[in-house]
């Protein structure tokens, strides 16, 4: 488990290595981030896992899904062109580290 605030957000990330979940507060709900999927209680996004960021971003964009992360960002957040709002991140970015013996 790991919390910590970045940018307009707190997040608390619970993860088994396999799978993260994180719960998110926003600071205030007037940001674009905060408001991207609606106000209040809401599942935000999910995240998929995607070997070149670069390659995976120009093909959102190839798609017709509009990026809503500020560029240079990692990871991209997007919404596809159904409303749904997502995000890519480089692989294995939430891994759990191997014990040492």
């Amino acid at each position: 488990m790991k919390t910590g605030q970045v940018g307009d957000h707190t997040s608390r990330h619970l993860t088994d290595g396999t799978i993260d979940l994180a719960l998110i507060k926003y600071d205030s709900e007037e940001s674009a981030e905060a408001r991207a999927s609606g106000l209040g209680p809401c599942i935000h996004h999910f995240a998929i896992e995607v070997d070149d960021m670069a390659k995976s971003t120009a093909d959102l964009k190839k798609f017709g899904c509009e990026i809503i992360s500020d560029p240079g960002v990692i990871p991209v957040k997007f919404r596809a062109p159904g409303g749904t709002v997502a995000e890519i991140v480089p692989t294995a970015r939430y891994k759990k580290p191997e014990a040492k013996a």
